[in-house]
């Protein structure tokens, strides 16, 4: 019994950092397999999803400019959490340029809901809206009861490959911690 404490503490350590390709998995028995998490080192599933202006994001222009891609998924628009991420990303905007890098909010609200959301909390980031859930689903993190986005974010390289995958976000500091991340993997060459 004693031996398999070492483990599971392993275990827990891990799986409390974003996952990069390349890093050792966690024990098989650490916990049931996360479906994000099998996507890293693999090439992203494609998207075209409405923004807060109801503008079309397709996935491929952004990997046509080559730039580096961030989906941070988040489960409801006007939720505490929710807000606190966005609010994060928003003011934090001005900091992924010069990293390469475009960043998407994703949860499986409308349009209308996303534009309420933007004016109430003044948010300037680009929101999108998956309404039927299919990106969400494609990308694993759909909570199926709630009919949700978990709290998830993906960061894919120019390339399309999905090369990091956190899931343990820190809602007041997303886009900070989005930037320490976008840095490592880029001097990473991931």
């Amino acid at each position: 019994m004693l031996s398999l404490i070492p483990i599971f503490l392993l275990a827990q350590e891990i799986s409390a950092k974003p996952l990069v390709q390349g890093d050792p998995q966690p024990p098989v028995a650490a916990k049931p397999a996360d479906p994000a998490l099998a996507l890293i080192g693999k090439k992203a599933p494609e998207f075209t999803l409405p923004d807060q202006n109801d503008k079309p994001v397709v996935l491929k222009d952004a990997l046509k400019a080559k730039k580096w891609v961030v989906l941070a998924f988040y489960p409801a628009d006007m939720t505490a959490g929710c807000t606190l991420q966005n609010k994060s990303y928003t003011a934090g905007k001005d900091k992924f340029a010069p990293l390469n890098a475009q960043v998407y909010t994703i949860s499986t609200q409308d349009t209308k809901s996303k534009q309420k959301f933007c004016e109430r909390d003044a948010l300037t980031n680009t929101l999108l809206s998956d309404v039927g859930a299919r990106v969400t689903e494609a990308y694993g993190v759909l909570n199926k009861e709630r009919g949700v986005a978990r709290r998830v974010t993906f960061y894919i390289n120019p390339k399309g490959r999905i090369v990091a995958v956190d899931t343990k976000i820190n809602v007041k500091n997303a886009a900070d911690d989005t930037v320490a991340m976008l840095q490592k993997l880029q001097e990473e060459k991931h």
